[in-house]
């Protein structure tokens, strides 16, 4: 495909997608400018016009990769009035989303990586995070408000079992060697459903409409 078919923001996009799989897939140390062009069917030189190094470019394909799913998130979160409803559904849709996308997942677990040497990564990594966990906190507390999530529960420490459920989950898939293990995992309503027994104030009058989040597709 020619480039002047490309307009510049088009031509940006195609070079983050096509960085997000390759970085997926060999990390950041062995990657290589000329593996995502090659990707893109372009040189090297168009490339840089667009990113000045590597790890700006890896920087970038990290943090699309991660926006574009959390503004799905959050949507899916914000569409259901009952936050314990609510709640199921995005961390259903979050492990869900990992094992249809391992992009994603693998590109999350290379992005924490690199904080160890790269104070930007760093940073970005801990900003996005930041937005994740004020978001499950916010539907922990509307919860509350509402009547639908017990009172005495922490919502800090429900946004941190939410995210270590979800790490878990990706550990899990890519380190596990075990099929058993990983054909368990693959179940997220399983977890669901135990955090929302863990909430709910009444979970035998909403376990039905809990029932219906988690087997929908």
């Amino acid at each position: 495909m020619s480039k002047s078919r490309f307009t510049g923001e088009e031509r940006y996009r195609q070079i983050i997608e096509k960085a997000a799989e390759v970085f997926s897939i060999k990390g950041v140390a062995l990657t290589k400018i000329r593996d995502v062009t090659e990707a893109c069917g372009i040189n090297d030189a168009l490339l840089y016009r667009y990113f000045p190094s590597k790890d700006e470019l890896y920087r970038e394909a990290m943090i699309y990769s991660y926006d574009q799913a959390m503004g799905g998130f959050e949507a899916v979160g914000r569409a259901i009035p009952n936050s314990l409803l609510a709640l199921v559904a995005v961390t259903r849709a979050v492990l869900r989303h990992l094992l249809g996308n391992p992009v994603l997942a693998a590109n999350m677990w290379h992005g924490v990586a690199a904080t160890g040497n790269d104070p930007v990564m760093r940073q970005l990594v801990i900003d996005r995070f930041g937005r994740w966990h004020g978001f499950l906190v916010e539907l922990v507390k509307r919860g509350q408000q509402s009547g639908a999530i017990k009172a005495d529960v922490d919502p800090d420490r429900v946004a941190w079992f939410v995210r270590g459920l979800i790490w878990c989950f990706i550990l899990t898939i890519f380190l596990s060697d075990d099929e058993q293990v990983k054909e368990t995992v693959r179940e997220p309503e399983e977890f669901c459903r135990v955090l929302f027994e863990q909430l709910a104030v009444d979970p035998a009058g909403m376990l039905d409409q809990c029932l219906d989040i988690l087997k929908s597709e």
